[in-house]
């Protein structure tokens, strides 16, 4: 196994991209996790919020279902999510939709970090 020495990347620009996967159908939930509000705000709005704010997060591409893309896109806006550049939909597993995110993210990029988006702390 290998790791990366954070300190030497910190030194230099550290390009991160972040894929957000929110593809799933929430059966075993009995509704869309992704959007029932956690405190007033949607689940989904807590990991977006949060790779937002990371310095070292140049941007975030969001893997959802087809029928979520036009919500996604306005809860992006909503909650001034400007590092979000691509909302794209998801592929049949998590590993495709994870994938589809991955193959998306700009080349100049270091590292890729891929979060649950129903998983609210990160």
């Amino acid at each position: 196994m290998s790791f990366i020495d954070l300190s030497a990347l910190i030194s230099k620009k550290i390009s991160c991209s972040a894929v957000i996967v929110a593809a799933g159908s929430s059966s075993r939930f009995g509704s869309d996790k992704l959007f029932v509000p956690l405190s007033g705000i949607p689940v989904l709005a807590y990991s977006l919020s949060t790779f937002e704010s990371c310095k070292y997060i140049s941007e975030i591409i969001v893997v959802t279902e087809a029928e979520k893309i036009v919500e996604v896109a306005e809860l992006c806006d909503k909650y001034n999510i400007s590092k979000a550049t691509k909302i794209l939909c998801g592929g049949a597993t998590r590993l495709e939709s994870a994938l589809s995110g991955v193959s998306e993210t700009e080349e100049k990029c270091n590292l890729i970090a891929v979060h649950d988006g129903a998983r609210p702390l990160v």
